[in-house]
């Protein structure tokens, strides 16, 4: 009862399966047609209504699948057909965690997480071949030709198959291999399949086992004919040959007439592709080879030329395709390219969920415990427009985000609880580092600091992992969430729409996975939505209208006018073909030769693609341009398909004359030199006139934007791009800015004018614009420097505060004074406060401890050798310089916090700055005169106005953590004064000349690179633009 006819999908098989059904239209009985995706299936509904123009009426279109829903309908016996990867791989997973052997043979508690899916993978193609323990043990015993250890690997995956399949049964899950077992039963005493005139199965060229099965089933009880792609003796159907001479032949088979009009482009091409024939040949006209650099140039040169196509010859968009062995790596780019130039685009394949922001958003929700929330991805979920702040307001945005700098949260839950829900009884008060300099403060509301600590706290307790229920009730309580936490805007878009839906969708459906029987902790329902969230696609509903995107699975036995073929390289077309490393294919060559099961071996895959290029290849009717890309975005050279190198040999194109491949520019400006002006978009032509130098008065077409606008922004653009001297643009903002007029009341600091000194723009965008520095952070695993020079000072100051004479001699109780004020000092600092795990707390405070330890010991002997005790700690600062200054300097105030000032007896004094370690060279006198140090020499000029101080001695850099015998460094760097008595008339005047450029408000950058250079710690990178050629060379010239 089975006919079957094999030829070329294009025009011949296609026109003799509308001539079948002509022909059985006219007994107006039902017929069903089965193709082997949707896809293929929705194409021959198109060709026989659309191109033929005949009537559908009786005719049933199935895929596999769905045709064996219809026959098993009514018989599943309450199980329910589930066919999610991800549950069927929670089952896996299940099964080797109940049996211990198992679980030890595939890797126990180092198993990856991925090897469930791989184990399922090779279960199907065991459990669709109909392999089994017992008829392993029946044909083989232990004689299977193969290595012992694949001999085992075989029967332990034989072994889970079968439990893997009563499991299933178990649980009432009907998989997709059990429906098709299931309807081969059915198949026999179908009335739904007696009820047919005919089936007729199209396009197939390899099935399964099992579905091998159903076919014969179906054919047994039902006129059936098959329309088989292939063509005998030709190269490119290797991979087809043997489920046609092994399955077919033995049926009535024929070859389907080849009509004259509709043949393929390239057929002539086509019949001496892979070696099929050889000899000379002329070049086709219908081939156009194009080289461009990256998936985003192929998505555009596609585009260039499908404009072309349209406006130029009155192609409709619907007659031409684009097709990609996948479709991964050119969805959005080819989304975003089509979309900048107006082409209507139907990616019937969908784009990933996740490209959506709003799926984002869910995201980032969903997942901030499991990724025990993350600051930035914090930031970004209230950042978001979706997102719904307290009280269903608007999040405070920029007064969260500030919070969140100031109080210097990194990550860990640690941080958050430690350095936020301490806060939550005031309002929190941010200087930005620069308070002195820019006067006012600044404070987030209590309201808001505690709203944000709810916010975050009650995320934690809603996914602790100590609670466990059903999957339904947890996916409710997600759901709720969301809701409460997201929503649309009031205008939203159809897309949005969607999306929420889809993601909705993806929660309800985990509530199926009660039907694992298994209660379910928040960790394991996060982790598994994350899983179902990431391979979710978004279904866009385009009516088939515009270009057909397709990857080449989906693209089989489409037709296309024209077609462009991308992605044409090595590993890409054809792809990297990998063995299944559970079941090998020399496992698998045995169980195919002798034992006969019908299992392919996964090195055929390089038959299957060179099948698929033919097939591509084959149905362009009139044109197809072939697209490679010579390298990729950042310029690494790939490697051309050898296909597309055969199809030019085949079609007569000489692949290495640069005559005929068109080859894309990779830089913009020659692109636009090849591009035809009318096609261009709007952005491509602002573009070009910027490239050129030209107005866009009266060259842009009517309704493309605003020319004035674009003129205005050009100009500032010329500007920017000048060589010339530096400007406005260049933080050259000219005097009399408000920011002077405050420095002339108020004064500045010493780490202020350090600041100017290394970079002028640093301190224009810190101090000038108050964007503030942000605070020290730390992930979990490390601790913060600044934090650490903090408690450093804080143990000092406390150890030195009320100490009398006797703490200086010889025998002095010193370490208990030392351990009490630690003690004292780290209680106030706790680890949760400080943000980093308790045991490195620990280790951090013993490390700290014992560094106090060594330097009190080196201290109290300097202390007792120079005779000077001391006297101040933290010691604020202000006034004036004292005379001789400069008259700039006559009233300009100064102020700064000394950490200590030692003094001797008869009033000599020493000014001491501590840090935690020392590493700049060349001495603290050339730092001073470099103007790269002003603390100590404002710091000696100010001191004197204490009682007591008469005269300096000297001024001292103590580094705590240096000394010869750790880092091979000296923990004391002195500057006497005599050095800084002769140098300080030099130093005023720098201090002059940097007051002199900020009241000109001349702050242009002045770049130092390097590891060690000013740049390597700036907070703005981003907006200096110090990487620019001309703003560099303006800087220079005028800075």
């Amino acid at each position: 009862m089975l006919k079957v006819f094999y030829g070329s999908f294009h025009p011949d098989l296609e026109d003799a399966f509308a001539r079948r059904l002509g022909e059985l239209a006219e007994s107006r009985e039902p017929v069903a047609v089965v193709a082997p995706s949707r896809g293929l299936a929705d194409r021959l509904e198109r060709l026989l209504a659309v191109e033929k123009g005949q009537a559908l009426l009786g005719v049933h279109f199935h895929t596999f699948h769905s045709l064996a829903v219809a026959v098993t309908e009514g018989s599943w016996g309450g199980a329910r057909l589930v066919g999610d990867p991800i549950l069927h791989d929670r089952i896996v997973d299940g099964l080797l965690a109940r049996q211990p052997a198992l679980d030890r043979f595939f890797g126990g508690q180092a198993r990856p997480r991925a090897l469930a899916g791989a184990l399922r993978s090779s279960l199907r193609d065991l459990i669709d071949a109909g392999v089994s323990p017992e008829n392993l043990d029946e044909f083989f015993g232990d004689e299977l030709p193969v290595q012992a250890e694949e001999r085992e690997r075989l029967r332990i995956l034989s072994h889970l198959g079968r439990e893997y399949e009563a499991r299933l049964e178990r649980l009432r899950i009907l998989s997709p291999s059990a429906l098709t077992r299931l309807a081969v039963r059915q198949a026999e005493t179908s009335s739904l399949l007696a009820g047919f005139r005919e089936i007729i199965y199209y396009g197939f060229y390899d099935l399964t086992g099992l579905q091998l099965e159903f076919f014969e089933a179906v054919a047994s009880r039902c006129p059936t004919r098959l329309y088989f792609p292939y063509r005998r003796g030709h190269p490119a159907f290797r991979f087809a040959e043997p489920f046609f001479e092994q399955k077919l032949l033995a049926h009535d088979a024929e070859e389907v007439p080849r009509p004259a009009a509709g043949r393929p482009a390239l057929e002539p091409a086509l019949d001496r592709l892979f070696g099929a024939q050889s000899g000379a040949v002329a070049a086709s006209p219908v081939l156009r080879v194009l080289s461009v650099s990256g998936a985003r140039d192929e998505a555009w040169a596609v585009a260039k030329e499908i404009l072309r196509l349209a406006q130029r010859e009155g192609r409709a968009y619907e007659d031409i395709g684009v097709v990609a062995r996948s479709l991964e790596p050119y969805r959005s780019v080819i989304a975003e390219v089509f979309g900048e130039n107006a082409i209507p685009c139907d990616l019937d394949c969908g784009e990933p969920l996740l490209r959506h922001p709003l799926a984002k958003t869910c995201l980032n929700l969903l997942t901030l415990r499991l990724r025990d929330f993350p600051t930035q991805t914090v930031e970004d979920l209230f950042s978001s427009p979706y997102f719904v702040g307290p009280r269903g307001e608007p999040a405070p945005v920029k007064n969260w985000r500030l919070l969140l700098r100031h109080l210097g949260v990194q990550a860990g839950w640690l941080q958050w609880r430690g350095k936020l829900e301490a806060r939550v009884n005031a309002a929190v008060e941010l200087n930005g580092g620069a308070a002195g300099e820019r006067g006012e403060g600044y404070s987030v509301p209590q309201a808001q600091v505690r709203d944000l600590w709810d916010f975050i706290s009650g995320l934690e307790r809603e996914f602790r992992d100590g609670t466990v229920g059903s999957w339904w009730a947890k996916s409710l309580k997600v759901r709720a969430l969301v809701e409460a936490r997201l929503r649309l805007p009031a205008k939203s878009s159809a897309r949005e729409r969607a999306v929420w839906d889809a993601v909705m969708g993806e929660i309800a459906s985990l509530a199926e996975f009660d039907l694992l029987q298994e209660p379910c902790g928040w960790r394991l329902f996060l982790e598994t939505l994350v899983e179902k969230l990431r391979l979710a696609f978004l279904r866009t509903q385009t009516g088939g209208r515009g270009v057909r995107v397709r990857d080449a699975m989906s693209a089989r036995g489409e037709s296309f006018k024209i077609l462009f073929l991308i992605g044409l390289k090595e590993k890409s077309f054809p792809r990297a073909v990998r063995e299944d490393p559970l079941l090998r294919d020399r496992v698998r060559a045995v169980l195919r030769h002798p034992a006969g099961y019908w299992i392919a071996q996964k090195s055929a895959g390089y038959e299957e693609e060179r099948l698929l290029f033919y097939l591509m290849t084959a149905s362009a009717r009139e044109k197809l341009f072939c697209v490679f890309p010579r390298s990729d975005e950042a310029g690494r050279a790939e490697v051309p398909s050898l296909y597309l190198r055969d199809l030019c040999r085949a079609a007569g194109v000489d692949f290495a004359d640069s005559g005929e491949v068109l080859h894309v520019p990779r830089q913009p400006a020659a692109k636009f030199e090849i591009l035809d002006p009318g096609l261009a978009s709007a952005k491509e032509l602002f573009l070009r006139l910027a490239l050129e130098g030209k107005t866009a008065a009266d060259r842009l077409p009517p309704g493309l934007g605003d020319a004035e606008l674009f003129d205005a922004i050009l100009a500032r653009a010329s500007k920017l791009g000048s060589w010339g001297k530096a400007g406005p643009w260049d933080a050259m903002i000219g005097p009399g800015h408000e920011f002077v007029r405050f420095i002339d009341r108020k004064g500045l600091s010493p780490s202020a004018l350090d600041m100017f000194a290394a970079c002028p723009f640093r301190f224009f965008a810190s101090r000038v614009l108050g964007l503030g520095e942000p605070p020290e952070s730390s992930d979990q695993g490390e601790f913060p420097a600044p934090r650490r020079g903090r408690i450093y000072h804080e143990i000092l100051e406390r150890f030195y505060a009320g100490a009398d004479e006797s703490l200086w001699s010889e025998g002095a109780a010193w370490q208990e004074r030392l351990q009490a004020s630690s003690d004292e000092v780290f209680a106030r600092h706790g680890w949760q406060e400080v943000g980093v795990y308790p045991l490195l707390w620990i280790a951090v405070k013993e490390a700290m401890s014992e560094m106090l330890r060594d330097f009190l010991a080196w201290d109290r002997s300097e202390i007792r050798r120079s005779g000077l005790r001391p006297a101040r700690a933290e010691a604020r600062l202000e006034g004036t310089f004292r005379e001789p200054v400069p008259p700039e300097l006559a009233r300009f105030q100064v102020h700064g916090i000394a950490d200590r000032i030692d003094r001797g007896a008869d009033g000599v004094f020493r000014i001491v700055d501590y840090k935690t370690h020392w590493t700049r060279t060349g001495g603290l006198r050339a730092l001073v005169l470099a103007g790269k140090l002003h603390q100590l020499p404002i710091y000696a000029e100010l001191a004197g106005a204490f009682p007591g101080l008469i005269r300096l001695q000297d001024a001292c850099i103590y580094a705590l953590e240096d000394s010869p015998e750790t880092t091979g460094r000296q923990r004391a760097i002195r500057c006497s004064a005599e050095e800084l008595a002769a140098d300080r008339a030099a130093f005023l005047e720098m201090i002059v000349s940097a007051l002199r450029r900020m009241r000109a408000g001349r702050f242009c950058i002045t770049p130092e690179d390097g590891d060690f250079g000013v740049c390597s710690r700036c907070p703005f990178p981003l907006v200096c633009r110090k990487s620019h050629g001309p703003s560099r060379t303006r800087a220079a010239n005028g800075g």
